[in-house]
């Protein structure tokens, strides 16, 4: 899925809460910059703690991606909350992509339904099931994926048949989830009728029969107008839509790509956006420093497959081979240190 040439890419600006910057989450991964720019959306990336009004009013859309690494983490807080509420107003394009950390795992209800009540929408600590419509890609070890087909009209869902979302190789974490949202909204992708909900803290133990709020047809996107703009919630993990989309664990790029996300996600931000007035920042670029991950002379190796292939071809010791190698994730996956300019 491409934009036609002549449309001007969307710009969206990208927040994520300023802890997750330790495991290196300091930008947004230079695929999936470029493959969201074919589709004509340029991200740009802050985090919540540093963003300031003036630059909210010169996106026409903001996306709000994980907001926390470590639970007690409150990054849309009073002050940032009513700011967002008035960027809306004034006819920005809010979407919340909660995707939940694995430090924080529940917490991050916690933290944002306060702020979601105003809106009248809940988040749910609840992962859906449906094994007629799930499959897995290993990657090591084995990412389930989710499929529905329940997707009602809409300019953001224009010719989009069916969407894989992303659940996990494990019970004891959460990607994908559902909310409850009130009569003010409209529900955009649901699961199928063999959909349900399960809450958290009985899947994580290995109960997988008791079911939660719904017990069929669980809610996963779903948008609202608020004043002048429009406010969007999907109930999934930022990375796999976002920051880290085409990451070799997440099928790189299954869900984007064979699952049509990057057409949703490509056509929903123009339709948050579709009303905003604003005007960009001088200084609103998306190629500075801290926009893209890794880039910069001090980040020799933003691609791991590169690196693994220095380290056997010229640092590995004379007499020395490997006998196994565990791989532990993204070139994000240790404390991010000045010096790399990322972690790894």
């Amino acid at each position: 899925f491409e934009c036609k040439a002549a449309e001007a890419p969307l710009r969206v600006l990208c927040l994520a809460s300023q802890d997750t910057a330790i495991q290196g989450l300091n930008g947004i991964d230079p695929r999936a910059k470029q493959e969201y720019l074919k589709a004509g959306i340029d991200l740009s990336f802050n985090y919540y703690q540093k963003t300031s009004v003036e630059e909210l009013k010169s996106f026409p859309v903001v996306i709000g991606m994980i907001p926390e690494l470590h639970a007690g983490t409150k990054a849309i807080d009073e002050k940032l909350g009513a700011e967002i509420e008035r960027y809306v107003s004034s006819g920005g394009g809010f979407l919340l992509i909660p995707g939940p950390s694995y430090y924080g795992v529940e917490d991050y209800v916690v933290q944002l339904n306060p702020w979601l009540k105003g809106f009248g929408a809940e988040l749910l600590n609840e992962l859906p099931l449906d094994s007629a419509n799930q499959k897995e890609i290993t990657r090591v070890v084995a990412y389930r994926y989710l499929k529905t087909s329940n997707i009602a009209k809409s300019p953001a869902t224009e010719g989009i048949p069916f969407v894989w979302l992303p659940l996990d190789f494990t019970y004891a974490d959460i990607k994908t989830h559902t909310m409850k949202v009130s009569d003010d909204w409209t529900v955009l992708i649901k699961g199928e009728a063999s959909c349900s909900s399960h809450p958290f803290k009985a899947i994580s133990h290995g109960d997988l029969a008791t079911k939660g709020f719904y017990a069929s047809e669980p809610p996963f996107l779903a948008t609202r107008s608020w004043g002048k703009g429009r406010f969007g919630i999907f109930s999934t993990a930022s990375g796999c839509m976002v920051y880290d989309a085409w990451h070799w664990a997440y099928g790189d790029g299954f869900c984007m790509e064979q699952g049509n996300c990057l057409k949703l996600m490509a056509q929903l931000l123009r339709h948050l956006g579709e009303n905003w007035k604003g005007t960009p920042l001088a200084n609103a670029s998306s190629e500075g420093k801290t926009q893209v991950r890794n880039e910069g002379a001090e980040a020799p190796w933003p691609d791991k497959k590169l690196w693994l292939a220095h380290i056997l071809e010229k640092l590995e010791p004379k007499g020395f081979d490997v006998k196994a190698y565990v791989d532990c994730g993204a070139l994000s996956d240790i404390p991010y240190s000045q010096e790399r300019g990322f972690g790894y």
